[in-house]
């Protein structure tokens, strides 16, 4: 594998691998890690298929992309966006005014201002593991299809 869409594919399989040694213990570490990988693979298929990587971190609006460029079609699209719903699926802050924040914040903020690291639970890391496995499974399927 030498391409850059293989190297997107390799960094999303070792921030997958990175979640499932985390889950249980980091839990929101493991979560994180889960929706990178997810996101990264998308950008693989970007790039597999000779579109530009649209830099953003919602798996659901990249696949938004995807459909949109025809690369996905709408059944598929409305199949993984359950699975996208749990990647992208944010935890409300303990301050005062109630953001909404994602647990990427949570590495880079103390307590009191986002959802603290302990908040995020074991089903809530698993479930982001799984859907990306799951988003990860269906993408390289469809570019060894190709």
């Amino acid at each position: 594998m030498s391409s850059e869409y293989e190297a997107w594919i390799r960094q999303s399989i070792s921030d997958l691998n990175a979640a499932r040694k985390m889950h249980g213990e980091f839990n929101d570490k493991a979560a994180n890690f889960a929706q990178q990988a997810a996101e990264k693979v998308i950008k693989a298929y970007y790039l597999f298929n000779n579109e530009p990587i649209q830099f953003i971190h919602q798996t659901k609006a990249l696949m938004e992309g995807l459909l949109e460029n025809n690369l996905i079609a709408v059944s598929e699209f409305q199949e993984k966006g359950a699975v996208c719903q749990v990647l992208d699926k944010v935890h409300r802050s303990v301050s005062e005014d109630e953001d909404i924040v994602c647990e990427m914040c949570q590495v880079e903020y103390p307590k009191g201002v986002v959802a603290p690291c302990e908040d995020i639970d074991y089903d809530y890391a698993k479930a982001k593991i799984d859907s990306a496995s799951e988003l990860i499974e269906w993408l390289l399927s469809k570019m060894n299809n190709i």
